[in-house]
Formats: C-alpha cells, sequence, structure tokens
C-alpha cells in the first residue's frame, strides 16, 4: 500500500534520479547544464564544438584542523583536499570569513592559519563548524570546533 496518499514510490524516485544524472552525463545536456549553474570550466580538448567540460573531482570535499578546540582567540591550522585544481576556497569560522585561499594542483591546501574571532568567547564550551567552499565548485567541507572561553 506504499502507493496510497499521493506519495511517490522509491522506484518512481531512483527513475527521476537516475534520469537527471543522465542529463548531467550526456554530452548533449551537461554542458548546457554546468554552464546554467556556473560550475563549467573551458574545455582543453577538442569536444566536437561543445567547448566546455563538466569539472572532475576526486570525491567529497574534507578539512582537517590542527586542534579541535580553545578559547577565542585560537590560532588554528586548517588544511584540506577534494577541492577543484586552482580554485579558491574559502574559510569561515561559524558564519565568518576568516580566510581564502587557492588549492593547488591536486585540490588541497595546507596550513592555513585561522584565527578564532573574539566575539565567540561569549558562546564558550560551544561547538562551531568550520567551513571550507571551493568558489568555483561549491564543494563544501566542514569540521567541528569547540569554543572553550
Amino acid at each position: 500500500m506504499s502507493g496510497e496518499g499521493g506519495g511517490r514510490s522509491t522506484s518512481s524516485w531512483v527513475l527521476i534520479l537516475v534520469a537527471i544524472i543522465g542529463l548531467v552525463a550526456s554530452p548533449a545536456w551537461g554542458p548546457a547544464i554546468c554552464r546554467a549553474v556556473g560550475v563549467c570550466q573551458p574545455d582543453t580538448q577538442d569536444t566536437g564544438g561543445a567547448g566546455t567540460t563538466i569539472p572532475p573531482h576526486a570525491g567529497p570535499a574534507e578539512i582537517f584542523l590542527s586542534k579541535t578546540g580553545g578559547p577565542a582567540g585560537s590560532k588554528v591550522s586548517v588544511s584540506g583536499d577534494g577541492f577543484l585544481a586552482g580554485e579558491t576556497v574559502v574559510i569561515r569560522f561559524h558564519t565568518d570569513e576568516v580566510a581564502k585561499t587557492k588549492a593547488g594542483a591536486s585540490g588541497s591546501f595546507n596550513g592555513v592559519e585561522i584565527t578564532v574571532p573574539q566575539s565567540y568567547a561569549v558562546f564558550a564550551t560551544r561547538q562551531f563548524m568550520v567551513i571550507a567552499s571551493g568558489e568555483s565548485s561549491i564543494l563544501t567541507a566542514t569540521a567541528p570546533f569547540t569554543v572553550s572561553g
């Protein structure tokens, strides 16, 4: 009775997902879709006039912190991988932008020093996220940091 109540069955959702993936991967629709969402890169190979490719990446983006807690004003080293080669990566502490860096040829960056904003001292013993977002890929990675004072 899973079809009652106006809901779609799991198999319907699977078919819709497969159709969307097929469109994005197709040579005819893929470049148009990646241009529409702004993640295309210029094509360096002859693709028969398509002119763009969907940028590849190795997998999910990840970041690593040198420490996972400390007082407001703490210095923390952030490293990451899984971003697009050469893209700008914005690093935020909760909602505050605290650094920008460029990913290297392998999509990684190392040792970007951030400072936990002093304004977070009033939230002592609370956990916040350090967030790294690729500007062109929209890939995002997070890691927790607990403000201790």
